[in-house]
């Protein structure tokens, strides 16, 4: 059951990113394709890139099957590099809606023109939106602090860390379970499909359980040894 719901959830992690760009440039999937040449566009593909993809993934790096054979070491450079991608990324897409919106002064779910404010659906999308992306922001940083503080002293540093990450996945699948509230360029099977599939990783990511795995504990013992040998 553990190495196949781990290939469920890399699947499934990967399809979501997938189905968000097949919907945005495929007239397969929509009748209305949005060009690939404008700032919006790229928003939702990135972000979908960002969240229920690389951030499943670098959560799942600590809940994978033990019988992957990965080292906590190997594990922690794994999501770190997946976190980093993620961080990155979400930045990028970020740009896009602000580029996208510049023009008509859209931000924060109001309308700075008009002085009016957007529909529930939209407001939601941006204000979730913004908590996931300040969040991470600030867990990246604390993940670099709490790595390093690990291999030179030894010492756990923010063991909220996890919780915090948990927290971020499922304000970034609010937002994106607004945003499949209010876009009318999908069709209802292909928005069933994405609240599902966004559904199953963020349930994955918050709830799941991690493998019983005494690994971990003869690591960090490992690393506080080292330092304070290194120490005498």
């Amino acid at each position: 059951m553990g190495v196949f719901l781990d290939v469920v959830v890399l699947v499934v992690a990967l399809a979501i990113p997938a189905l968000v760009t097949l919907g945005m440039l495929s007239k397969a999937f929509t009748p209305s394709p949005m060009p690939a040449s404008i700032w919006f566009t790229w928003h939702p593909i990135l972000m979908s890139l960002a969240f229920p993809c690389l951030m499943t993934l670098g959560r799942w790096t600590y809940l994978m099957d033990p019988s992957w054979g990965m080292e906590k070491r190997g594990i922690r450079q794994l999501h770190r590099a997946l976190m980093m991608a993620a961080l990155v990324i979400l930045l990028v897409a970020y740009l896009c809606i602000f580029m996208s919106h510049l023009p008509g002064l859209m931000f924060f779910g109001y309308n700075f023109k008009t002085r009016e404010w957007k529909p529930w659906a939209r407001i939601a999308h941006v204000w979730f939106g913004y908590a996931a992306v300040v969040l991470t922001i600030a867990q990246a940083f604390m993940g670099m602090l709490k790595l390093a503080a690990l291999q030179e002293t030894g010492v756990r540093r923010f063991t909220f860390h996890g919780s915090l990450g948990k927290g971020i996945i499922i304000l970034a699948s609010l937002s994106f379970f607004a945003a499949l509230r209010f876009w009318g360029g999908w069709g209802l099977g292909l928005k069933l499909v994405l609240a599902m599939l966004a559904a199953f990783v963020a349930i994955y990511s918050s709830a799941w359980p991690k493998p019983i795995d005494n690994k971990c504990d003869e690591e960090t013992a490992r690393l506080a040894a080292e330092v304070q040998v290194t120490q005498r």
